[in-house]
């Protein structure tokens, strides 16, 4: 799919905006002290046992499930907004290298968990982000294979 040099510029302003828009609610949350971290993650983690018991799921997730879930989460999306500004840079820089941006992010991110009270950095916690943040980028070289094909496809069709 080719776009043209305003709509891939349009494309990559959005894309930074969004990706700097996330980093910053990412970032907003580290700021929450230990006791309003975790009241929002208990809320959550109530409200997906209550939904699954709604469907006849027994059972509880566990509370520290869905807080690692939701590093895992915030992450692999950061990494779709870093590689879609990344593919639409001026210099259509790789998407490879979003998870690596995200690592950075990720640390920054456990550091700044230091200066909130009841809060402190973990390691695990960056590896669980990266994680996140390659499940991301391999979404969208996913994505842009089967766009790609679809394409490919396509055109062979109107060829024939």
């Amino acid at each position: 799919m080719q776009f043209s040099a305003r709509k891939r510029k349009i494309i990559f302003w959005c894309a930074l905006a969004l990706s700097i828009l996330w980093l910053l609610f990412i970032f907003s949350n580290s700021l929450d002290t230990g006791v309003e971290s975790d009241q929002k993650s208990s809320t959550v983690t109530k409200i997906i046992n209550d939904v699954l018991h709604v469907f006849g799921i027994k059972g509880e997730i566990p509370h520290k499930f869905v807080r690692k879930l939701a590093h895992f989460g915030e992450f692999a999306i950061l990494a779709v907004f870093v590689s879609v500004t990344l593919h639409f840079s001026p210099k259509k820089l790789s998407i490879l290298f979003s998870p690596a941006i995200c690592f950075v992010c990720a640390s920054a991110d456990e550091i700044l968990q230091n200066f909130s009270e009841g809060r402190g950095p973990q390691f695990s916690d960056v590896l669980i982000d990266t994680s996140g943040a390659i499940c991301g980028t391999a979404g969208i070289i996913l994505l842009y294979l089967i766009i790609t094909a679809i394409t490919k496809r396509s055109a062979a069709n109107r060829d024939a």
